[in-house]
């Protein structure tokens, strides 16, 4: 599984961004949680999940600098 490519967000609107970094926090939460639990998980989430979030914040900070 390959990284997440930025292009296949940057069509989205300010308010959709801020949807989908909602989303990506609080699935990174969700891993947090199930790691404390000690619960099989998938380490490489964590790292595709990051990358994710990156890309939309910094997406988001564009869009909302030069609106």
């Amino acid at each position: 599984m390959s990284l997440p490519k930025i292009k296949e967000s940057q069509d989205l609107t300010i308010s959709d961004l801020q949807r989908e970094t909602s989303s990506v926090r609080k699935s990174l939460l969700i891993l947090r949680l199930k790691k404390s639990a000690r619960q099989q998980i998938k380490p490489h989430l964590f790292i595709h999940l990051h990358h994710k979030l990156s890309q939309l914040l910094m997406l988001q900070s564009i869009k909302s600098k030069y609106k």
